[in-house]
């Protein structure tokens, strides 16, 4: 059987969960962070934290935003394989 993530809503995160939670790598985390698209950490002694909340909206708005025009990979693998024909 597959492990299930189950992410709490509430609450602060690291940066390893904040990584999980948006997909985005470090370096282009900071530069989002540094021109005010992405939500702001929060220094609690020598360590970031993000709140899971802030994350989980940011991630649905930037969905609601993806053009109309958006197509998951996937589909558009299977369409040119599928338009090439049998070979």
């Amino acid at each position: 059987m597959k492990p299930q993530l189950i992410i709490r809503i509430d609450g602060l995160c690291g940066k390893a969960e904040r990584r999980v939670i948006t997909g985005i790598p470090d370096s282009t985390w900071d530069e989002l962070e540094q021109a005010g698209l992405a939500p702001t950490r929060t220094r609690i002694g020598r360590r970031c934290f993000w709140s899971r909340r802030e994350l989980l909206e940011w991630c649905e708005q930037r969905l609601a935003e993806r053009p109309e025009t958006w197509v998951r990979l996937g589909n558009a693998v299977a369409r040119v394989v599928e338009k090439a024909g049998p070979q």
